[in-house]
């Protein structure tokens, strides 16, 4: 689906056909904020799977356009990783280093564990690694980075998540207004149906303008 699809709809809601209550400067920026908020509360939303190729030593880099690991699956072998080959468990790094003092220095023939920590987004870490063997990759999924995008871009994320960001974008070009206004009521509905289409019960106070969460406590 096109973005442009998500802003037409947007502009039908806000009876806003020719972008004169909001520019379409402000509703492309209201989309990638939205394709933001979704992406940080579900990384499945743009998630991507690819083979990353071992290097020498348990320390391995991520795809530049990483934001967060989510899961290493398997082993892959052969030229480009088609063949496939072990899966790969998670693992504690404390533990492991209690377990095994010297596990930066075992080599093996396969991955059986990786360790990742969410303070270093671009590496993770393989027990045993693989020493100079070639041709060995282990499948990841990751979520990656999305640039920004305008009226004529692909959406960028899962489809299933469209939904949900129309309503951000309710949310945000109405929260906008002035407080008197019945679009800002409309607003915070909208910012309460988002985080429920996600899933997420409680978060919509959170995340409410100062102002409103002062009136409610």
């Amino acid at each position: 689906m096109l973005c442009s699809e998500i802003l037409n709809t947007v502009r039908t809601i806000t009876n806003d056909p020719n972008d004169v209550v909001y520019s379409l400067s402000q509703k492309e920026q209201a989309l990638n904020e939205a394709i933001r908020a979704v992406s940080l509360h579900r990384p499945d939303s743009a998630a991507i799977t690819t083979n990353v190729a071992l290097v020498s030593g348990t320390k391995q880099s991520l795809p530049s356009d990483c934001v967060r690991l989510i899961r290493v699956i398997r082993n892959k072998s052969g030229p480009g990783g088609t063949t496939t080959g072990k899966s790969v468990r998670l693992m504690d790094l404390n533990r492991i280093s209690d377990r095994v003092v010297d596990w930066h220095n075992v080599v093996g023939d396969d991955v059986l564990e990786y360790g990742y920590e969410q303070s270093n987004q671009s590496v993770f870490w393989v027990y045993p690694h693989i020493g100079s063997a070639s041709n060995k990759f282990v499948e990841v999924i990751y979520q990656r980075s999305i640039p920004d995008v305008v009226s004529a871009d692909t959406f960028p994320i899962n489809d299933l998540y469209s939904v949900a960001v129309k309503e951000w974008m309710l949310y945000s070009l109405w929260s906008s207004d002035n407080e008197q206004s019945p679009n800002y009521a409309m607003a915070l509905k909208k910012l309460e149906v988002f985080f429920t289409l996600l899933g997420l019960k409680g978060e919509s106070d959170k995340n409410a303008p100062n102002d409103e969460k002062s009136r409610k406590s």
